[in-house]
């Protein structure tokens, strides 16, 4: 038995978090034990590891960029009563404290790392030393996208040979639940059945680009009235957001509906599910909306125009460009048999190519590989 420690600040809503999750359910329970440890604190998805029998254990420590003596000692008697083979790292803070874990531990565990993308450039740029840094010490790294591995190797001077590009999945038959609820869940959310919902569920943070798509709102309802955007989750951004619909006077038109722990009820009632970011690794909330069969306006940024195979399977926009979303949402919003076509290919592509199982099993296929065992 492979025992695998997964080491994230939190288990927190988000997409980070609900790959943690489901790479800790699909393991080969025959072959692999996973445990989690959150190093800030534990977040409403531990439930779900809790009650399939995996272990959470947590830190409650401050995250800090440096490992902290507290932390790395924690993590040491985790790593001692588990018998941990391998550390997973979830982005740059968990994989210096993974390091400084390995190093005053006995059992000297393997260290595999998951860049993520969460941190944009250029901001990026003050992770780069210690991410170079820690590439020598770790098994493999991993990237979510072609694009998150080039930024690797070209930024932070990390061997093509490291790392392993491993897609993001989800589990596809969740989301097959709810499809025929849309209209009680508008009904729940004061929203009428007439009119067209357009929005997203995602974590509120710059890089979501959800400033362009608040500015892209008072086009659409000029051209369609009865549109409402619903945004669904939580972040640093909520605030903001929220001044830039009151300056727009967007209220009656935009609704912040927060955290969701109910995403495959809420997905349904989007007749466009948009994802304005300005940069992405491989977002796990697209392919979220793409199982609940949504229609998808996206900007071509990261693993996206790969994920929607040029446009084939949802319409791709510039990013921080309003008016391009307002252009895309209007003409969907008239045109329904398009909007079906796109997202029945928007389905199709998800079910192939981006299941939680196959993501597992990659990363078991690493796991094995950075033991020396045959995978």
């Amino acid at each position: 038995m492979i025992n695998i420690l997964h080491l994230t600040n939190s288990l927190n809503y988000g997409g980070l978090e609900r790959v943690v999750v489901d790479i800790c359910r699909y393991l080969d329970k025959s072959e692999f034990r996973p445990v989690v440890a959150c190093i800030r604190w534990e977040g409403p998805q531990a439930e779900l590891l809790v009650k399939q029998g995996i272990p959470v254990v947590v830190l409650k420590n401050q995250a800090a960029l440096l490992p902290k003596r507290s932390t790395f000692l924690e993590l040491k008697k985790v790593i001692k009563e588990y018998d941990i083979d391998v550390i997973h790292s979830h982005n740059t803070g968990p994989l210096l404290d993974a390091i400084a874990a390995r190093a005053v531990s006995i059992s000297f565990p393997k260290i595999v790392h998951t860049d993520h993308n969460r941190v944009t450039w250029p901001d990026k740029c003050k992770y780069m030393l210690f991410e170079r840094f820690a590439s020598r010490v770790v098994s493999s790294m991993v990237a979510v996208s072609e694009e998150a591995k080039k930024n690797l190797v070209e930024y932070e001077k990390i061997p093509d040979g490291l790392i392993e590009v491993v897609d993001n999945g989800i589990s596809v038959d969740n989301f097959q639940r709810f499809l025929d609820a849309a209209g009680s869940t508008k009904h729940e959310l004061g929203i009428q059945s007439f009119q067209y919902v357009i929005g997203l569920c995602a974590v509120l943070r710059k890089q979501k680009g959800i400033t362009h798509l608040v500015q892209a709102m008072p086009e659409i309802i000029n051209k369609i009235p009865g549109v409402v955007c619903v945004i669904g989750g939580s972040g640093a951004e909520r605030e903001a957001l929220e001044a830039l619909v009151s300056r727009l006077d967007l209220q009656d038109h935009v609704r912040f509906i927060g955290p969701r722990d109910d995403v495959e009820r809420i997905l349904p009632i989007y007749d466009l599910f948009i994802l304005p970011s300005e940069s992405e690794g491989l977002p796990l909330s697209l392919l979220e909306a793409m199982a609940a069969k949504r229609c998808i306006v996206a900007t071509s940024v990261g693993a996206i125009p790969k994920v929607l195979e040029g446009g084939r399977c949802g319409v791709l926009v510039s990013p921080g460009d309003p008016a391009a979303i307002a252009a895309a949402v209007v003409h969907l919003l008239n045109s329904p048999q398009e909007r079906s076509g796109l997202s029945a290919e928007a389905f199709r592509r998800v079910n192939e190519h981006y299941s939680a199982i196959t993501m597992a099993t990659t990363y078991g296929r690493i796991y094995k590989r950075s033991l020396g065992v045959e995978a």
